[in-house]
């Protein structure tokens, strides 16, 4: 990994390895600074990247769908479910569409406004 791309405020002095999936980065202060595993791995494993990113994409499409049919079998338009769910047209629009990942609040809302948990509203289970 390239030492500028992990933004360190100090100077790295050393390298632990302490348990698998664990990288840390002791500093100059003595301060120990975690590196995610997945963010090393980008740098680590050359497919990587591109696996992660299409694992995302494959994620909000099945969000997207699940959104998009949950609201028209029950009839509702898009601005109908913004407002129950007490969110933007535009989010609700963006989220259908795949190009936006809701925050946690969100989806919450998406799912209550449709009726449904939060399990089948990302699609893990049947209605």
């Amino acid at each position: 990994i390239p030492w500028q791309e992990l933004g360190l405020t100090e100077p790295a002095v050393g390298v632990n390895l302490p348990r698998p999936h664990v990288i840390e980065v002791q500093l100059a202060s003595g301060a120990v600074a975690e590196v995610p595993w997945d963010f090393a791995r980008h740098f680590a494993s050359a497919g990587y990247r591109a696996t992660s990113e299409a694992a995302a994409d494959r994620g909000r499409r099945v969000l997207a769908e699940r959104v998009r049919a949950l609201r028209s079998r029950r009839g509702l338009s898009q601005r109908a479910l913004a407002e129950r769910a007490r969110v933007t047209r535009v989010s609700v629009a963006r989220i259908e569409a795949g190009h936006q990942v809701p925050r946690f609040s969100t989806l919450a809302a998406l799912a209550g406004a449709l009726s449904v948990g939060l399990e089948e509203l990302a699609g893990g289970g049947e209605e």
